[in-house]
């Protein structure tokens, strides 16, 4: 809720900047994407038993996604998208942190009695957030961004940096236990891999 209220705050500033010229909106193909996105969530809000709820997450994830197009027209220039994937990186190193720390310490612990294939385990971790499939889906995204400090890092340190980082983000993502999050990594990493070797 606090996200997306971030996110309509700075939608709003952004639009009322563009309507006074301050600001430019530009739309391109790559776009369109995004776009049919969020045309396909809204009327799901209202395609459920409860539709009481369902628009509530409805408003949520439209609410989020239409931040995209502010970040895609104010990250125009190389050096704010050096910024934002080393913002990016840290934050999650961060809620990596923190998922670790509440798996080892059991702090902020929460019985886990859902998936019978880790039946051994009691508690996993879900750092800032509420569900564990979600922190793993957020960190698998993550790591996708710390992966190119490793291979196209200019200097030892940043490459470095970013092994070290997508060590505690992986390390994360195992003590979530979640099957989605172990899935979606492996995809993840190895399209990562197919891609960064045909360029």
């Amino acid at each position: 809720t606090v996200m997306s209220i971030m996110g309509l705050y700075v939608t709003a500033c952004y639009i009322i900047k563009c309507v006074v010229g301050k600001r430019t909106f530009k739309f391109e193909f790559i776009d369109l994407g995004a776009s049919i996105l969020i045309l396909l969530v809204i009327p799901s809000g209202f395609a459920s038993f409860d539709v009481g709820s369902s628009i509530k997450v409805m408003l949520l994830c439209a609410a989020i996604m239409s931040s995209y197009f502010t970040v895609a027209n104010l990250v125009r220039s190389k050096e704010w998208y050096k910024r934002c994937i080393v913002a990016i990186c840290l934050s999650s190193t961060v809620a990596s942190l923190i998922g670790i720390i509440q798996f080892t310490f059991g702090k902020f612990g929460i019985t886990w009695d859902k998936m019978k294939v880790f039946a051994t385990i009691h508690e996993k971790a879900s750092g800032p957030f509420d569900s564990p499939d979600a922190f793993a889906l957020y960190l698998m995204v993550s790591l996708a961004f710390l992966l190119l400090f490793i291979f196209s890092g200019k200097t030892a340190r940043a490459r470095a940096t970013g092994l070290i980082c997508s060590f505690i983000n992986i390390t994360a993502i195992v003590l979530t236990c979640s099957k989605v999050g172990y899935i979606g990594t492996i995809a993840m990493i190895s399209i990562f891999l197919l891609a960064y070797h045909r360029n």
